[in-house]
């Protein structure tokens, strides 16, 4: 069977390697004769289909702890490889590469393959940010950087459009207490997450930092987001800065994938405008909405992370307010 034949079933092999848990790899065909693949670059033969060192070199390229492994490592890795092509070359004896549900997770996988690397094409196009872009980001949020602080916090937290939302801003307005607020919720057995902790300002919404950084010990903060209404109590903070050096490269990393993201979400945006686009069914009348790429870019924190890890214990983020509140009382 010729090179090229093996890797159009290898690429039939979808559910399996899911089943393997190794990544799926992609090898190109090329024109060469067998004879001039140079014997260094094969690391096993599998019933006569060929396993190389590029192969392996891209397993362990996608897993970054696997980055420099040790030749024991890399052995295991191979092994599984190996498996892998074991189990391949029998679904492929047994036709399960034809049954309906494999050839549809083959084409989805096809689809996504493709489209991550345009979204990587797109995000790769960006200009790098500079230094000076750093130092203005650093200038310009001295929250996170210049005055940072960690917060020992008391957190309460109810869904959006929650009843008791609306009583909760008012009786922190009047000036009741945060003890006084959670026990009338408790007796209207009201849905909301409570929790206490210590955070970094960085490891806190940024929106929220103002608010907190000019609050005293003792006092309430009331923030929203779209998902939750959250109530924090300063417990304490301290003066915990971030020194600019240390803090460029992070943020320098931050707002390259802050552009990629937004260069990702434009291109989508355009595509849809120019594409036409009908929904049918249970979907037909549905007003369209904004949809992330089907590949997300690179992942953006909510803020850039700083070099020094935060005093010891976690609170509650808002992500983790907004799913706790499902029962937590």
């Amino acid at each position: 069977m010729s090179l090229c034949k093996r890797l159009s079933h290898r690429r039939a092999a979808g559910l399996l390697v899911a089943l393997i848990a190794i990544p799926l790899l992609l090898a190109g065909c090329g024109d060469k004769k067998a004879g001039e693949k140079a014997a260094s670059q094969i690391l096993a033969q599998v019933n006569g289909d060929e396993i190389s060192v590029h192969q392996l070199n891209h397993v362990l390229s996608r897993q970054p702890n696997l980055a420099n492994a040790p030749e024991d490592v890399q052995k295991k890795v191979l092994d599984k490889l190996v498996d892998r092509q074991l189990a391949y070359q029998q679904a492929l004896k047994e036709e399960i590469d034809r049954q309906p549900e494999v050839m549809l997770a083959i084409e989805e996988a096809k689809r996504e393959i493709i489209a991550s690397a345009y979204a990587r094409k797109i995000a790769g196009g960006q200009a790098r940010p500079t230094e000076a872009d750093a130092a203005k980001y650093y200038a310009e949020h001295p929250a996170l950087f210049a005055q940072r602080k960690i917060y020992s916090l008391r957190e309460v937290a109810l869904p959006a459009g929650s009843p008791q939302a609306a009583q909760v801003k008012a009786a922190i307005a009047q000036g009741q207490t945060l003890d006084a607020v959670v026990a009338k919720l408790k007796a209207e057995n009201a849905r909301f997450a409570a929790n206490a902790g210590t955070r970094g300002a960085e490891q806190l919404p940024i929106e929220s930092l103002d608010k907190l950084a000019a609050a005293g010990n003792g006092q309430v903060v009331v923030f929203e987001t779209p998902e939750a209404l959250v109530v924090y109590q300063v417990l304490e903070s301290r003066l915990v800065p971030v020194d600019q050096a240390a803090a460029l490269p992070k943020i320098m990393e931050f707002l390259a994938n802050q552009g990629a993201a937004k260069a990702v979400e434009s291109e989508m945006k355009r595509l849809r405008e120019g594409a036409k686009i009908e929904y049918v069914g249970a979907f037909a009348k549905a007003e369209p909405e904004a949809v992330p790429a089907a590949v997300p870019a690179p992942a953006v924190a909510a803020v850039p992370p700083v070099p020094q890890a935060p005093a010891e214990g976690q609170a509650l983020s808002q992500e983790e307010a907004a799913k706790g509140v499902a029962g937590l009382k």
